[in-house]
């Protein structure tokens, strides 16, 4: 076997099955399996998708383990040479499987891959970035970046999504990376965070064992994104767990400076909004609305 694509699915049995049967539609000339892991979803019978896909192994988690504790049960019945984490919002459109495969065979340093990802409407999403830096954020918050702006985009990782290059770390939607690669993690991925951050943490890890992380912009697939929670709770959760890994690897001051900077972007957000508000309250239209309102 040379690849094993697992997918998690929680409650999104329509989006997961358009998922799989796009790799199924578009996946040929590498020898792969599909894990499917079922995080104790609520919605429906799992027992429907192994109807639907014969060919799939089915794993049904007794509870929700999160993303990275799904993918750890996944790999857990991976026998693949290489594994490739897939969100169940994503849509398979040519052969990207095939194409990683053949890409990275020959990386010997290859800690985790990924490529280009887009929108529905074609907008490239920024799948691969820079790891989380003070310097990029204060400069980002005093509007300095238009000033200092090498500096920015240095430390801030401003990266050509039309071409190939390394990074700090990927999006776990498009995760591709050496079964082997699971001896630096003690045979599985960090499970510290239930769901977002978590693929920070796997390619830090990669790269703290000498390992590097790729962007590929030669084949594409489609990331609906958002589909599987609200975006209050993501966003919450996305800032709650990038704390947690500055805390860990940078330590206390660099982890107090990071909250004291998301502190003014979000009472800087609050004011524009304010502003906003009040602008609209002042405009002939809004006056006119209010009047009406007012009479009625």
């Amino acid at each position: 076997m040379e690849v094993s694509v697992i997918i998690i699915n929680y409650n999104t049995f329509k989006l997961t099955c358009n998922c799989i049967q796009s790799v199924i539609d578009h996946t040929f000339g590498t020898a792969y399996e599909i894990i499917l892991v079922d995080n104790a979803s609520k919605e429906c019978n799992a027992d429907l998708f192994k109807e639907k896909f014969p060919q799939i192994k089915l794993i049904k988690s007794e509870q929700n383990l999160g993303f990275a504790g799904g993918n750890n049960l996944g790999i857990n019945h991976a026998s693949g040479e290489y594994i490739l984490l897939l969100n169940s919002d994503t849509i398979m459109v040519e052969n990207s499987i095939q194409f990683i495969y053949k890409k990275c065979k020959t990386i010997h340093d290859l800690g985790a891959a990924t490529i280009k990802l887009t929108y529905p409407d074609g907008k490239i999403q920024h799948s691969a970035q820079k790891f989380p830096s003070l310097i990029a954020h204060f400069l980002f918050t005093t509007r300095l970046n238009k000033v200092f702006t090498k500096l920015y985009n240095k430390k801030g990782g401003v990266f050509d999504f039309s071409k190939d290059f390394s990074c700090d770390w990927i999006w776990g939607t498009f995760f591709y990376f050496p079964a082997k690669n699971l001896k630096t993690t003690n045979g599985k991925l960090a499970d510290t965070y239930f769901m977002y951050a978590e693929d920070i943490e796997w390619c830090h890890n990669f790269k703290s064992n000498g390992l590097k992380n790729y962007y590929f912009s030669e084949t594409k697939i489609i990331h609906l994104g958002g589909m599987s929670s609200p975006d209050k709770f993501k966003n919450k959760l996305i800032i709650q767990n990038n704390l947690h890994f500055i805390k860990k690897h940078y330590g206390v001051i660099h982890y107090s400076i990071k909250k004291l900077l998301l502190t003014i972007d979000t009472i800087e957000s609050k004011l524009r909004s304010a502003r906003r508000d009040k602008q609209s309250f002042k405009s002939p239209e809004m006056r006119v609305k209010n009047e009406i309102k007012c009479s009625q």
